[in-house]
């Protein structure tokens, strides 16, 4: 025999948030941490440029990194170090490109040490048609980052195609 349920509760997957903002309000008396995402460092350095130079879609370019899960954003750190270690150390131009297939946006990452970073633009938005036909997305985030000691120079594009393209 089946038993029945009485009683449903749902509850929310807010926890963590929920107790933090009723402790600031004076409701919840126990302290808890403010909850954050687990965003790599380079990631997270990727994320600080974007903000702070504030070019045209850097909020939706944020968005795309901040939407990745772990193992993708594990990915993206990954292969971020290794192109730019591969562009400083033979001063050549290295690429990764990642795919949400859930979201169906795409990523490409561009590096290079010798080249200007409007070079380096350039070469991504001429890939860009590529990339994009080859996939069938219409959204997709370029970064474009000049290898340099002084730390990260990056340009970004955000492209979103509209329906039918």
């Amino acid at each position: 025999m089946l038993s029945t349920a009485s009683e449903l509760r749902l509850t929310t997957y807010t926890a963590p948030m929920d107790d933090y903002y009723l402790y600031k309000m004076g409701v919840r008396k126990t302290p808890t941490k403010k909850p954050s995402q687990n965003i790599l460092p380079l990631m997270r350095q990727v994320i600080e440029s974007l903000e702070i130079e504030r070019p045209h879609g850097y909020s939706d370019a944020v968005c795309i990194l901040l939407d990745m899960g772990g193992k993708a954003r594990k990915q993206f750190e990954q292969s971020f170090h290794r192109i730019r270690k591969r562009a400083a150390r033979t001063k050549g131009l290295y690429d990764f490109t990642m795919y949400s297939e859930e979201s169906k946006t795409g990523s490409t990452v561009m590096a290079a040490a010798t080249l200007s970073i409007e070079e380096l633009v350039t070469r991504l938005q001429d890939a860009y048609e590529q990339k994009r036909r080859q996939r069938g997305y219409k959204r997709w985030l370029f970064l474009a980052n000049q290898v340099h000691p002084s730390g990260l120079i990056l340009k970004m594009r955000v492209i979103d195609m509209p329906s039918g393209q």
